[in-house]
């Protein structure tokens, strides 16, 4: 026992790690080494002060909207991966019926549902998507639904270590004692909605199995026991937080610094301006007292006065003191600072080369080890399941590929000539450059099959078309004259 009050004194007495949901930075440095549940204590705060970054600062809603494009696009896409062809393009024609309507309110389509799932993880740290049931009314020919939660409805303050079962409940998950998540527990409502209410059965929480529940948080890089995720803007919210009162006091300098204003001295004491006899005054042509400048303006001093002007010092290194700070804020991101800002007067072309295949690494990690396994496959699972529980399908589960969107080239014709080559020396495939540009393989060859098909039924050559022309234009050469070209073999569609 006494190890364990000297273990929490210890605790007490530090800092928990996360800094952004820290409200003072200037004492001592003395981070305690705690739990990941410990130091995630204060999630809720860092989660509403990245979400109103987010929401009021121009920097920040730049950094999460741009990496959210950059991971989705616009939809990462599936394709049925099995070996017949037939049931690939029926399930592919299903899916994409059922993806133009797959929530209950009807509002964003299945790539919509990607990019505000990435939106919600990279403001709240992780959102959650339950599956739903579609009612009979709703004539759905694939009975699922999905909605998307905040992640404040997960209860991250119900804890229990020892369940009757043998599970444990941590920051409102529930896990067995192999720690597999068994199951969450929701809010009725969102907390901070003043109209929450509890259903007549007093039950505080709804509790959903795992299987119904997807839980998508960048769990790849956060630490082993760690079990809820965190805003990507955490490690910048100080700094974005410094940077904004900054730029607001040197607003308010420079507004200062604008203003122009002019001090009279000298009047003699009980002498009167001529004009009027306002006592030491400055007045117009009329009479009337000065009391601000204005344009072609005529002004009448008293005896003995002298007009002195007022102008305050110009302000200089705002901008580059601001564009070193923003520099630190992308990286801290992971986007890159003209990304970031928009400002390409530093970027040449070898730094935005580099600058951009760094990007991409980053964005893949977070779609090949964050949404595409920890969403897009379970939404496929799901849909699978319910499409052959319904009849639709006739077996329940079919593999699955999955195109995500290209970034733009900084120069398409070197990519492309890189392509030419790595394929020359069979260093890829044509199917592995045309998925890399965000198409459908199988679409686009099938697509050359019927149009060269055409082609030659109706005798025309384009320049266009490697199988007669050259890159340079001319006829492609017969290397050997002697033999007689062997007949056109039947065209096979591309499976």
């Amino acid at each position: 026992m006494g190890l364990i009050s000297k273990f929490f004194r210890g605790v007490v007495g530090s800092e928990r790690a996360i800094d952004a949901g820290k409200l003072d930075r200037t004492r001592p440095w003395n981070p305690a080494s705690a739990s990941a549940t410990e130091d995630l204590r204060e999630i809720a705060r860092v989660r509403a002060r990245a979400r109103d970054l987010y929401y009021n600062n121009d920097l920040a809603r730049s950094l999460v909207d741009k990496f959210a494009n950059a991971v989705v696009g616009y939809g990462i896409v599936p394709r049925c991966a099995s070996a017949v062809d037939a049931f690939n393009e029926l399930v592919d024609r299903r899916f994409a019926r059922w993806a133009t309507n797959p929530t209950p309110d009807g509002g964003v389509d299945f790539y919509g549902l990607q990019y505000q799932v990435e939106l919600a993880k990279d403001t709240s740290g992780e959102c959650f998507v339950v599956q739903v049931t579609p009612p009979k009314s709703a004539n759905a020919e694939i009975p699922l639904w999905l909605k998307v939660l905040e992640a404040d409805l997960c209860d991250e303050n119900k804890n229990e270590p020892g369940l009757p079962n043998g599970n444990k409940i941590v920051q409102g998950i529930e896990f067995d004692r192999y720690d597999r998540v068994v199951a969450y527990y929701f809010h009725h409502n969102h907390p901070g909605d003043p109209l929450s209410w509890l259903p007549k059965s007093g039950d505080s929480h709804i509790r959903m199995r795992a299987d119904e529940v997807i839980h998508v948080w960048d769990k790849f890089s956060a630490r082993p026991s760690q079990v809820r995720g965190l805003p990507k803007l955490t490690p910048i919210v100080r700094k974005l937080r410094a940077l904004e009162s900054f730029e607001r006091a040197e607003l308010t300098k420079q507004e200062v610094a604008a203003c122009f204003g002019i001090a009279i001295e000298g009047a003699e004491e009980g002498t009167y301006n001529s004009v009027k006899g306002n006592d030491g005054k400055l007045c117009d042509s009329s009479g009337r007292p000065i009391d601000s400048l204005y344009p072609g303006m005529t002004a009448y001093l008293p005896p003995g006065a002298t007009v002195h002007a007022v102008t305050p010092p110009v302000l200089t290194g705002y901008a580059d003191y601001v564009g070193e700070k923003k520099h630190g804020i992308a990286s801290g991101f992971g986007v890159p600072y003209a990304v970031a800002t928009g400002d390409l007067t530093k970027v040449n072309f070898s730094s935005s080369r580099y600058g951009q295949g760094v990007f991409i690494r980053l964005v893949g990690a977070t779609q090949w080890l964050g949404i595409i396994p920890q969403f897009c496959e379970r939404v496929w699972s799901m849909w699978i399941t319910a499409a052959y529980e319904s009849g639709s399908l006739q077996i329940p589960q079919a593999a699955v590929e999955w195109t995500t969107q290209p970034f733009p080239s900084v120069n398409p014709l070197q990519d492309a000539q890189a392509d030419i080559r790595r394929l020359r020396m069979g260093a890829t495939t044509i199917t592995k450059v045309i998925a890399d540009s965000g198409e459908n393989p199988k679409v686009i060859l099938n697509g050359r099959i019927k149009e060269n098909e055409f082609l030659d039924a109706n005798g025309l050559t384009f320049d266009s078309d490697p199988r007669y022309r050259t890159q340079a234009g001319t006829n492609q050469p017969v290397y050997d004259t002697n033999v007689t070209a062997p007949a056109k073999k039947k065209v096979r569609r591309v499976s």
